[in-house]
C-alpha cells in the first residue's frame, strides 16, 4: 500500500509548525559549553593563523591573530572578513 511521503505532507501543509511552537527562549545567564561544544571548539581553529580559539560570550577569539569571529545562532562564523579586530585590552586578557 502506498504511502504519501513526510517531505509532501510538509509541503502541501498536512504538517505545519509554527515559529511559536519551534523556537526556543534564550535563557538569560552565562553561556555554558556542553559536549558537544566542547568538541566543535577542540576542532575549529582561526582560518588565518591555524591557532586555537577560546569563546568568549558569543564570539570566538583568536589569540594569534587579535581576531574575534562571531557566533550567529550557535552557528561560528569562521570568515575573516566577518571577524573583527580586538582592543588592546581585550587582546592583553587573552596572554594572561
Amino acid at each position: 500500500m502506498w504511502q504519501e511521503p513526510v517531505w509532501r505532507k510538509v509541503l502541501c501543509g498536512k504538517y505545519r509548525q509554527t515559529r511559536e511552537t519551534t523556537s526556543l527562549t534564550a535563557q538569560p545567564g552565562p553561556r555554558t559549553i556542553t559536549p558537544m561544544d566542547k568538541r566543535l571548539l577542540d576542532i575549529l581553529v582561526c582560518p588565518v593563523t591555524k591557532g586555537k580559539l577560546e569563546l568568549r560570550g558569543e564570539e570566538l577569539w583568536s589569540r594569534q591573530a587579535a581576531l574575534a569571529y562571531p557566533v550567529r545562532d550557535g552557528v561560528p562564523v569562521m570568515l575573516e572578513s566577518e571577524a573583527r579586530t580586538l582592543s588592546l585590552d581585550e587582546a592583553q586578557s587573552l596572554k594572561s
